[in-house]
C-alpha cells in the first residue's frame, strides 16, 4: 500500500512539472522568444528537484564496472592441483554447508579445503558491490574472483515494510543493473564454472 502512495504522489510530481513547462512555453509565446529558451530550464530545474541524483549514480556505477568489475583466475584449478599433488581425491564435497557470517562477510565451506566467500559493500550514491572469491583455506589463496555492481534498488511494491526512500527512486536503477546488464553474463558464468570444479573435487574418484 505504502508503494501505491509513493508511486501514486511520484505520477502527480511528474505530471506537475509537465504542466510547469507547458506553461513557460506559454509565456515564452507571450514574450515572444523561442518556447525552448524557457522550457530547457523550467524542465531542467522542475524535473532536477527529484531526478538530479540518477546522473552521479550511472557515472558513479559506470566507474566502478570499468575499473573494478569482472572475473579473475589467479591459479588455474590444474596448477593447483600440480602444487597438491593428489589431494584432490582426497576431498570431499560439502552438500549442505553450515553458513558463516562475520560482518558483511558470508562464507559457506565446499570441501575440506575450499570455501566460497562474498563480501557485500556499498559506495557513493548507493552502489552495491559483491565480491566473490574462491579460496583454499589452508594457505588463505585466492585462486579465483568476480566483482560486479548494481544499484540495489529493490521493489518496494514488494518488500514495502523493509523499503527505504530510495528505493521509491526507480529511475536510479536505469543503466545501473549488474555490470553485465543486457549481454549474456559471461563473467559471471565463468565463475560459476569455476565454483562448480571446486566443489565437485573428489566427487568423481
Amino acid at each position: 500500500m505504502t508503494g501505491l502512495v509513493a508511486y501514486t504522489v511520484l505520477g502527480f510530481y511528474i505530471w506537475g512539472c509537465y504542466r510547469i513547462t507547458l506553461w513557460a512555453k506559454g509565456e515564452a509565446l507571450k514574450a515572444g522568444v523561442a518556447p525552448w529558451r524557457y522550457m530547457i530550464p523550467t524542465a531542467i530545474i522542475s524535473y532536477g528537484l527529484l531526478f538530479w541524483d540518477w546522473i552521479p549514480t550511472f557515472a558513479t556505477h559506470q566507474y566502478h564496472c570499468a575499473q573494478y568489475a569482472g572475473f579473475t583466475v589467479y591459479k588455474t584449478l590444474a596448477e593447483w592441483k600440480t602444487e597438491n599433488l593428489g589431494v584432490a581425491a582426497t576431498l570431499t564435497p560439502i552438500k549442505r554447508a553450515k553458513w558463516q557470517y562475520e560482518g558483511e562477510i558470508t562464507r559457506a565451506p565446499l570441501n575440506e579445503r575450499f570455501i566460497w566467500e562474498f563480501e557485500d559493500s556499498t559506495h557513493w550514491f548507493g552502489i552495491h558491490e559483491r565480491d566473490q572469491r574462491i579460496i583454499d583455506i589452508q594457505t588463505n589463496e585466492v585462486l579465483a574472483q568476480h566483482i560486479d555492481y548494481d544499484s540495489a534498488i529493490k521493489n518496494p511494491l514488494k518488500s514495502s515494510q523493509n523499503a527505504s526512500f530510495r528505493d521509491y527512486k526507480s529511475w536510479l536503477a536505469w543503466g545501473t543493473e549488474s555490470c553485465e546488464w543486457g549481454m549474456w553474463p559471461k563473467k559471471q558464468i565463468k565463475f560459476n564454472g569455476f565454483y562448480t570444479k571446486i566443489r565437485q573435487l573428489g566427487s568423481e574418484q
